[in-house]
């Protein structure tokens, strides 16, 4: 989707019609950037809820 800072590629992984990200994150695996939330429009209120429910 983009690049971050240190030129790192960022994106949404899917496995299927999956998201590998947001399985991460409802498992504590992963903490949500919300400055990259911008290109995951439909997934933004998913990833907050399950980082939110994960801590």
């Amino acid at each position: 989707m983009e690049r971050d800072r240190y030129g790192r590629l960022v994106g949404e992984l899917f496995l299927g019609n999956q998201s590998v990200n947001l399985q991460m994150v409802r498992e504590g695996q992963a903490v949500v950037y919300t400055q990259y939330l911008g290109n995951c429009a439909v997934t933004k209120d998913e990833y907050l809820k399950a980082e939110a429910q994960a801590k």
